[in-house]
């Protein structure tokens, strides 16, 4: 698989970089089921981004021959404290675009294209949340907010602007996108994360192809994401996934 820089890698190593047992697994995931050819045994396959069938498709091209791609989806229970979060008034203070970031500090997750945004843009402020290491204070508009609770989480992204998933690396979804989405933020994903397949389907959510892109997003945000809704369709909730669930389980035993 040729990446943007002219290299060859794996898939593996996209994903997981300097991770050797994380690799491992991964190899024998996707070596496993080779050998014992599973597509054999399953009646379809189910994926959750037309991204994560492509890159099964290039080590097994049998499997995407017998697959659907049904969108990852938001819990009944996150709903719930999204909902109740709505009467929460949003920030008034406009005076800088407040961006988050949601995962571990790593390579893989684009931390570091954050940072060098971060020194780009010096009147947006960022915040990441998730396990870090990575020591920021060299950096006054980078704070690093920890892991958090589900509940506390969410009551920190209603207050910011949008959500910041810069993975150069592959992604099958991003569940945080579709929450971030839901409580009203604009989203901004490189090609590489599974939503971005779904960009028709949610106007909120603008796919950058690379650094450069994102800093002139950055800089035009208001106008880029102006009239832009962060509705959700039923395609994206509990609802409409086990409705396309039960269709399928239909449509299989009809055979």
């Amino acid at each position: 698989m040729r990446t943007q820089g002219g290299n060859y890698f794996s898939i593996v190593k996209d994903n997981v970089y300097f991770d050797y047992f994380k690799s491992f697994g991964y190899y024998l995931r996707f070596k496993s089921e080779r050998i014992f050819k599973l597509e054999w045994f399953v009646d379809k396959f189910i994926f959750v981004s037309d991204l994560q069938r492509d890159v099964y498709k290039s080590f097994n091209p049998r499997i995407s021959d017998n697959s659907v791609v049904i969108p990852n989806f938001l819990s009944t229970e996150c709903i719930q404290i999204i909902n109740d979060l709505k009467n929460q008034n949003k920030r008034m203070d406009k005076s800088n675009l407040k961006c988050a970031f949601i995962g571990r500090a790593t390579q893989e997750k684009g931390f570091d294209k954050l940072l060098k945004l971060a020194s780009l843009l010096p009147d947006v402020d960022f915040f990441a949340f998730g396990d870090s290491d990575v020591n920021v204070d060299a950096y006054s508009n980078v704070h690093n907010m920890g892991r958090l609770s589900k509940i506390e989480l969410l009551t920190k992204l209603k207050k910011l602007d949008f959500l910041l998933v810069p993975n150069f690396c592959y992604e099958t979804f991003s569940i945080s996108a579709l929450e971030a989405i839901a409580l009203g933020l604009k989203v901004i994903v490189t090609d590489k994360i599974g939503i971005s397949g779904f960009s028709k389907s949610l106007p909120s959510l603008y796919v950058a192809k690379d650094l450069n892109e994102i800093v002139t997003i950055l800089n035009n945000f208001d106008n880029v994401f102006e009239g832009k809704s962060s509705e959700l369709s039923e395609a994206f909730l509990t609802a409409g996934f086990q409705s396309k669930i039960v269709k399928l389980y239909e449509e299989i035993i009809g055979e």
